[in-house]
């Protein structure tokens, strides 16, 4: 018995050596960042990561994409118009497509998408919802759809969005999903 149990024992600890997850632990940091404050948020199937980095000089916030495969950084990425310092990327697709959000120079925070193309952003406003604060763009899937999140008073709000049609917005709130049913079966 004990022979069985041994040799058990050497089959299984080998089958889940062989098994172990093996990865590799990568470091970002924007060139010229200030030390520890470089926060990727998002991936692409593309090894494309986006993010947001406070500069050197501690004077604001602004986004990034590094691309893992080329060993490539497009940065700052600053929104135009935006208060200087106050932009945050947070979601990418396979096609490169940026969403964030940033900061007017006078009012309130909104969201963005870019794209960029032979080094040139084209810029546009993704969601501006009718009396929501602090709007956050918070993914982007490959066909256009971007999603976040607003608050209205003290309530806060979903809201996708694809092109021009508001598809969940603080006038149309989601209604909370519908309570299961208690369980039929029982196990015996």
């Amino acid at each position: 018995m004990k022979k069985i149990v041994a040799v058990a024992f050497v089959i299984l600890t080998a089958a889940a050596a062989s098994a172990a997850t093996r990865y590799e632990v990568l470091t970002i940091t924007v060139p010229g960042s200030a030390p520890y404050t470089t926060l990727p948020m998002a991936i692409n199937n593309e090894e494309v990561i986006v993010g947001y980095y406070q500069d050197s000089a501690n004077l604001g916030w602004h986004g990034f994409t590094y691309n893992e495969k080329k060993r490539t950084w497009v940065y700052p990425i600053d929104f135009p118009g935006g208060a200087p310092g106050a932009t945050w990327g947070t979601a990418i697709n396979d096609s490169g497509v940026v969403g964030g959000y940033y900061q007017p120079v006078a009012g309130i925070q909104d969201t963005f998408s870019f794209t960029d193309s032979a080094g040139i952003f084209s810029i546009s406003n993704v969601a501006c919802l009718d009396g929501g604060l602090n709007d956050s763009l918070a993914g982007i899937n490959n066909t256009g759809f971007t999603v976040g999140y607003c608050f209205v008073g003290s309530q806060s709000y979903s809201w996708v969005w694809r092109s021009a049609i508001r598809l969940f917005s603080p006038a149309r709130p989601t209604p909370p999903p519908a309570a299961r049913p208690p369980s039929t079966t029982t196990d015996r």
